[in-house]
């Protein structure tokens, strides 16, 4: 039986407009602003949450613990 991993990735998206005189201060003003309020941007990106995207399954090789195997996956289906 061979062993395939699978990556899921939980996308969610969320953007603020910075007022600033350039990229350089935009981007420090933004830092400085979004560690002060990460409880904030922590809600705002659960509001943009996109779903999960999947990864192609990719064999692998070694000793890596089985998350779910064959057995079960086939009986959850029934």
């Amino acid at each position: 039986m061979n062993k395939y991993e699978i990556e899921v990735t939980e996308t969610t998206k969320i953007s603020y407009v910075v007022e600033a005189n350039s990229k350089e201060e935009a981007k420090e003003l933004f830092a400085r602003w979004v560690d002060l309020h990460q409880e904030w941007v922590s809600d705002d990106l659960l509001d943009g949450f996109c779903g999960w995207e999947y990864s192609e399954p990719e064999e692998i090789n070694g000793d890596q613990f089985v998350d779910l195997n064959y057995k079960e996956l086939l009986s959850d289906g029934q």
